[in-house]
Parts: structure tokens; C-alpha cells; sequence
């Protein structure tokens, strides 16, 4: 059993966790406000005389209070800028760059800081706003940390999510303070300086990464192994994603605490063997080093660091024979990186090591139990199966709110994944060892030594893939509300009480929070039915309306002209996204599709919904047209004027547009005041006093 009063860390930690909360929530000047009253009482408080009976109690509460008022200062005053500006007028910047270019594909992202712009040939200082750059590889092999870039690359704010309930790209980067981007072609930079030349860590890692491609035979294995080793996802393709993903075992790719406590194994084994000849305080320093420059090479990612810190204070009292409390490692953990870096709190990847580190340590004792058994291999098989059902229990909430789905056989990608992850990483570090030895000493390459890592890479890919063939692999269209989320959240912690401390109260409230939770989401499953939505989606040269209301949907789906594939499966998904977010059971598209070719003009019914499509490629078709509709698609505006459209349904319609018309028409659409809707430029369209809500979430 633990109790409350041995984990100050993790009481510590959550104080702080509070208090950035509550900065993001508050107003500015609210936030002082608060933080003034609290502190105050809070001082108040430990001023008082209390009764001895109640002291631990009330002094306990008062040092909460005030960490919590230090989270409120601290995400105050650390919380991200977004400056932008209007780049309209300027014709050309100057960028020095903050994080080179790393991620694989077509263009190289970074991250530079804006200094200057140019205006009708002058150049002035801007605000000091964060721009995502996509460089060519040609360029950005050339950059280092530091580099200062002048481009005439247009900068403009990140586009929003063109349709409903898709990924919001926008707010991922504002929450990173960044709020500009800039695509930049070979012949629109010139670099005025190159940048500081690479620090060791990034030559190591570099020759390392360049080591694993020239080991393992397929490009697949080794992008999975640099994702393993070194925390470098760049390289991985589509497929392989997807693959971790819907299994549940996307996980074992970040660099976390599986990979760090295979690292910290390592190095407490190594100083063991010397445990003779060094002091225990030398000891603890090598090991705090070691684990430092794992995460450093690894790129200080949150769950590194979380399982660093954890890791070094679980083995600093083995190696100075103190006991520790693995929450309150936990909790020490989360104290050390959000003192560093507050806002780290919303982040997905903190959020969910946190969680699952937090599930195993509540919940593994009790589930360890139930698969315990008296045979070797049973019993690890019993080991791994409570690890994954711990983690996932508590993640679950987490995964839910975010990604809408839930894998269904994560228990047997778990077992299947962590051991062979695990043989993986050892069988890596100790060929990635042999093998710089083998070039210093011998001059030679030891290629062969990583054959027992690819052997398991290659073994948890293909395991990994067979789970994805079994039927109803993945659950999805989970779009729990923000009440349901929280209310999800609380059992699980209640429950993780209940488990550790073993009374009543944590019981009950653990099902009176399971009762609240069902309830939510039969209120909200309800509220979703009962909504009427009705969008016309964002995709060129596809025309696709949507009618959804009490569970059902009818959808009017053309493609306009041949496209790609990836453009017609990025459409599918946004469409399957919000069926499932109102509440509409996924159907095929192909059921509800009609095909071209198209009539000059046609008029289309959804419901009591009245719409009109021309798709004739210019106005040699267009005459004055009298039906009564909501709104009229033109599939061609580019070779139509505002006025032939005004002339032939009149100025009181509204026009949406399948594709851009140019900037020379624009003017045209102002001065007569038509009311036009550009799909690709501004998303999708509600039709205006016809449901034009979003669903509840």
C-alpha cells in the first residue's frame, strides 16, 4: 500500500502541473491575480498554529498551494509568442536558423527565427517571429545550426484544416510558438552564413545513422532501427507507420522508457563490474553523464527525459543503498522537465509517457498477479501481457480524445513487440559498439555483428503486419466530448487509487466517476444524432456534398476530372472523419458516388437541400437560370466572370468554387458584392442558415 505523505515529488509535480494548467486558461492579468490571492494564502496558512492532530494536513495543503501558485508564474511567463505580421508587401527575408533541417521526404523541415524584411527595397527589422522552413536537401545539407538565409520565398501563416474534424497542422505549430511558413526553393535563397559546424553529439548520431543504412540490407529494417536507437523517425515510410500504428505498438518507435531502461541497464552493469576500483558518488556521476548524452544524442525528447531522470534516481539508490519510491521518481521527473520547459505539459508525446509509466506503476502489481504462473515462460508471457493492459488502460483516455480509434489486439502486439524491440536494442548497442571498434583498431567493417538486430527488427515488422490482418483490428470513429475525456480520465486515476490503496473510498468514487463517464457519452452519442450537418468538402477537381442527421447520411460525390490517388484517399478520410464525428456509421464511398461527365448545368437534391452545379468549362453555356437553390458549385471559375455569374443567377446567390479563380477576377466579385466561397483557399462550406454548426465534440 502507498500512501499520500511518502510521494512529495509527485504531489510536487502535480502542484505544478495545476498551475500551468490554470495559465493557459486564465487571462493575463487574471493569472497575477490568482497567483497574488494563493500565495498569500498559502503563507497565511503555514503562519498559523494548528493543532498537532491536523498539522501534516493543513501545512501539506498550503506547500500545494503555493507550488501551484510557482506552475501559474512559470507557465505565465514561459508560455509561447506566436508574433506574425502581414507579409502581403514583402518581397524578401532574412532568417538565421534554430533547428536544422532533419525530417526525410521531399522537402527538409527546420525551424529559423525571422530578423528582417524587405519592402519596396528597403530592408527593416520585423518582430522576431518562429518560420518553419521546407528546404531541398541540396540546401539544407548545407546549413548548419546558426545559418542565416536570405530568401524571396513568400512567408505566410500555416493553413487551417480545409475540412471538418480533420488534423489541425495550424494549432500543432502554434502551440510550438510557431506561426509562419515558408517553402524555399534552391534558386529563391542565398546563404549569408553557413551556420556553426555540427556539435559532436550530431556527428555521432550522423555516423551512426549512416552506419545502420550501410548494415542492414532493406531500407525498411534500418528505418526502423534508427527510430529505435537514435529517435530519428525521419526515414520511416507510410506504410510502416501505419503498421505500429493500428496495431498499438507505435509506442516501441519513440524513444522512451523501454529504450532508456535497456541503456541504464547497460551502464549500471558496466560500472558493476568496476563497482571495486570507483566510488559510489564517481559511480552515480558516470551514470547521470551516460544518461545525459543518451538523451542528448537522442534529442532531449520529453519521454527521454522523463525516463532518464526517472531511471538515474531508481538506480542512484541502488547505487548509494537508498530506497526510493518509484512515484516519486516519477514525479521528480515531471518537476525537473517542467521546470525547464512549462509548456511541455500539452504535449502529446509528455502526456502520454507520463500516463503509461504511472498505469504500470498502479496498475502492473495487481494485474502481475492475475497472470502470474509457475512456469519460466508463462510467467514472462503473463509480465508482458500485464505491461500492455497497464499502459493502455491508462492511455486509453488519452489515445481516444486524440486519434479517435483504439487498437483491439495491443495485448498481442505487446507481446510480440517489447521483447523483440527489446533483444532489437541490446543486439544494436553492442554491434554499433563492435563495429567503431573494429574500423579504430582493425580499419575493417563488422557488418556481421548486426545481424541478431536485424534479425529482430525484421521479425517484429513482419509480426506486426500479420496482427494487422486479423479481423476488426481497429476500433474507430471514437470522438469523445472534453467531459467525457476528463470524466474517462478520472476513473482511471481513481481506479489506479483503488489499486494501490486498497479502501473503500477510492472504490466507490472510482464508480461513481465509471457511472458519470457512460452517461457522458450516451449524452453526447445523443447530441451527436440529434445534429443536423450538411458541408460540401474541400478537394479540387472533386465534388463531394454531404447531408447527415439523426445516424444517417447522403452524400453527392463526383470527380470532376481524373486526380491522384493519395488526393482521393485524403478526401475519403476527411469524409469517414466526419461521419464518425456525428455520430453516421462509416459507409463506402463508392455506393454514394455518381460519375461523369457532367451537364453543362444540373440541379441536385439533398433533403430540402436545393444546389446547382455548373461545370461547363467557360460561360458559352450560361444563360439565366430561375430555380430556387441554396447555393451553385462552379466546377471552372477561372474562365468565368463575376458578372456573367451575377447575370444568370442573380446577385443574391452564393457561388462556390471547386478551384482557385485568379487574383485578376477577384475585383470583379468585390465591386459587385457577390457573395463566392473558394473551396481550396477557405475549406470546406456550410451552407449559411442550413445547419452550419460543427458537430459537438
Amino acid at each position: 500500500m502507498i500512501s499520500w505523505s511518502i510521494v512529495p515529488a509527485l504531489r510536487f509535480s502535480l502542484a505544478l502541473m495545476c498551475g500551468i494548467y490554470l495559465s493557459s486558461v486564465l487571462a493575463e492579468t487574471a493569472t497575477w491575480y490568482v497567483a497574488a490571492v494563493a500565495l498569500a494564502i498559502g503563507l497565511i496558512v503555514l503562519s498559523l498554529p494548528v493543532p498537532l492532530s491536523s498539522r501534516a494536513a493543513v501545512r501539506g495543503g498550503a506547500v500545494f498551494l503555493m507550488w501551484t501558485v510557482a506552475g501559474l508564474i512559470m507557465g505565465s511567463l514561459r508560455a509561447p509568442s506566436l508574433n506574425t505580421f502581414d507579409t502581403q508587401d514583402t518581397d524578401g527575408y532574412i532568417l538565421a536558423l534554430d533547428e536544422p533541417a532533419s525530417h526525410g521526404g521531399k522537402w527538409l523541415k527546420g525551424t529559423a527565427t525571422l530578423l528582417e524584411a524587405k519592402t519596396d527595397s528597403v530592408w527593416s527589422q520585423t518582430p522576431e517571429a518562429r518560420v518553419q522552413l521546407f528546404v531541398s536537401a541540396a540546401v539544407a545539407d548545407t546549413l548548419g545550426e546558426g545559418a542565416v538565409l536570405a530568401i524571396t520565398s513568400q512567408i505566410a501563416p500555416p493553413r487551417p484544416p480545409l475540412n471538418p474534424h480533420t488534423f489541425d497542422y495550424r494549432a500543432y505549430l502554434a502551440e510550438k510558438g510557431v506561426g509562419l511558413q515558408a517553402f524555399v526553393k534552391p534558386g529563391e535563397v542565398r546563404i549569408l552564413y553557413h551556420g556553426r559546424p555540427p556539435s559532436l553529439l550530431a556527428r555521432m548520431r550522423a555516423a551512426i545513422a549512416r552506419q545502420l543504412d550501410l548494415a542492414l540490407p532493406t531500407s525498411k529494417e534500418a528505418a526502423v532501427a534508427k527510430a529505435l536507437l537514435l529517435g530519428d523517425k525521419g526515414s520511416l515510410d507510410d506504410e510502416t507507420r501505419d503498421t505500429y500504428a493500428r496495431t498499438g505498438a507505435v509506442h516501441v518507435l519513440a524513444v522512451s522508457g523501454l529504450h532508456t531502461g535497456v541503456i541504464a541497464q547497460l551502464i549500471v552493469a558496466l560500472l558493476m563490474l568496476f563497482r571495486r576500483g570507483i566510488n559510489r558518488y564517481v559511480r552515480l556521476a558516470l551514470l547521470a553523464a551516460a544518461l545525459f548524452a543518451y538523451a542528448a544524442l537522442t534529442g532531449f525528447s520529453p519521454s527521454v527525459m522523463r525516463s532518464g531522470v526517472m531511471f538515474g534516481a531508481l538506480f542512484a539508490g541502488q547505487v548509494l543503498r537508498l530506497e526510493t519510491n518509484p512515484f516519486n521518481s516519477l514525479g521528480l521527473s515531471a518537476t525537473i522537465i517542467l521546470f525547464v520547459e512549462p509548456y511541455l505539459l500539452f504535449s502529446l508525446g509528455f502526456q502520454l509517457s507520463f500516463a503509461a509509466v504511472a498505469g504500470i506503476l498502479a496498475f502492473y502489481p495487481t494485474l502481475r498477479k492475475w497472470f502470474a504462473s509457475e512456469y519460466w515462460a508463462l510467467s514472462k508471457l503473463g509480465d508482458l501481457t500485464a505491461v500492455s493492459i497497464a499502459a493502455t488502460l491508462a492511455t486509453a483516455p488519452i489515445t481516444a480524445y486524440h486519434f479517435h480509434q483504439f487498437p483491439v489486439y495491443f495485448i498481442v502486439s505487446g507481446i510480440f513487440a517489447v521483447p523483440l524491440v527489446t533483444a532489437a536494442l541490446w543486439s544494436l548497442i553492442g554491434a554499433t559498439i563492435i563495429h567503431f571498434f573494429a574500423v579504430l583498431v582493425f580499419g575493417d567493417t563488422a557488418f556481421w555483428a548486426f545481424v541478431p538486430g536485424y534479425l529482430s527488427v525484421w521479425l517484429c515488422n513482419i509480426s506486426l503486419e500479420a496482427i494487422t490482418w486479423l479481423p476488426s483490428g481497429l476500433l474507430e470513429g471514437l470522438w469523445p466530448s472534453k467531459l467525457t475525456a476528463w470524466l474517462s480520465f478520472a476513473t482511471v486515476v481513481s481506479a489506479g487509487v483503488t489499486a494501490l490503496r486498497r479502501t473503500r473510498l477510492p472504490f466507490h468514487l472510482t464508480c461513481v466517476l465509471l457511472l458519470a463517464t457512460g452517461a457522458s457519452t450516451v449524452h453526447s452519442t445523443l447530441a451527436r444524432l440529434d445534429h443536423e450537418e450538411i458541408v460540401v468538402y474541400s478537394a479540387r477537381h472533386i465534388l463531394a456534398v454531404e447531408r447527415a442527421k439523426n445516424g444517417t447520411s447522403k452524400l453527392d460525390y463526383r470527380e470532376l476530372e481524373p486526380i491522384a490517388g493519395s488526393k482521393l484517399q485524403r478526401l475519403h478520410d476527411a469524409i469517414a472523419s466526419h461521419r464518425h464525428a456525428v455520430g453516421v456509421r462509416s459507409l463506402a464511398i463508392g455506393q454514394d458516388s455518381l460519375t461523369p461527365p457532367l451537364p453543362a448545368f444540373s440541379v441536385h437534391r439533398l433533403g430540402d437541400l436545393h444546389y446547382g452545379v455548373y461545370a461547363a468549362p467557360d460561360a458559352r453555356h450560361m444563360h439565366q437560370f430561375t430555380p430556387e437553390l441554396n447555393f451553385v458549385v462552379v466546377t471552372a471559375p477561372r474562365n468565368i466572370e463575376a458578372a456573367q455569374l451575377s447575370a444568370a443567377f442573380g446577385a443574391d446567390q452564393t457561388f462556390v468554387f471547386t478551384d482557385y479563380i485568379p487574383s485578376w477576377r477577384q475585383g470583379g466579385y468585390d465591386e459587385l458584392s457577390l457573395k463566392h466561397h473558394v473551396l481550396p483557399r477557405d475549406g470546406a462550406f456550410y451552407p449559411v442558415g442550413l445547419a452550419t454548426s460543427p458537430a459537438p465534440n
